[in-house]
């Protein structure tokens, strides 16, 4: 009696551990798959981070550039007054606009009245080529009645600047 005892204890005994080892098993499988998961999201933020890493470094080569040209801003008053000999400009206002941490906004307006529309749009030309700094914004023309080819005609230049 003493020997089935034994057998029947040692048999609860194993039983017992197999259910703690099912359990314990069971327990793990799903510490893994949502361990996986996080491991997936992680990866997915890294190569996020990465990505905005990457882009991070190209503004930051983008702004020493601009910052290393700022320097260097021709002006479009005499861009235009070399692309237009005998033109006056009426108005060719310069506006400053912070942008903050160091950086300036510059505008300036050139309008021409009573000057051939073909050389304004080589004007056009010239203004745009001269990206970075400057950007042309925009162009304004207005034809003239009494004389074909001619009118007034108004740019808007931008230029990003780094403060001294």
């Amino acid at each position: 009696m003493n020997e089935q005892r034994t057998m029947t204890l040692l048999t609860v005994v194993a039983v017992v551990v197999w259910l703690i080892g099912l359990g314990w098993s069971v327990l793990t499988f799903r510490q893994l798959h949502a361990a996986g998961d996080q491991l997936h999201r992680r990866e997915s933020a890294l190569a996020s981070m990465r990505a905005l890493e990457a882009e991070s470094l190209h503004y930051a080569a983008a702004r020493a550039r601009v910052r290393a040209e700022s320097g260097q801003l021709a002006v479009p008053n005499d861009l235009a007054v070399a692309q237009l000999p005998g033109a006056r400009t009426d108005e060719a206002r310069m506006r400053r606009a912070s942008l903050g941490e160091g950086w300036t906004q510059l505008t300036q307006d050139l309008v021409f009245d009573d000057v051939s529309i073909a050389g304004a749009m080589k004007l056009a030309d010239v203004l745009e080529s001269q990206r970075p700094p400057w950007r042309l914004a925009a162009v304004e023309i207005r034809a003239l009645p009494h004389a074909p080819g001619i009118g007034q005609v108004a740019f808007t230049v931008t230029a990003i600047q780094a403060e001294p």
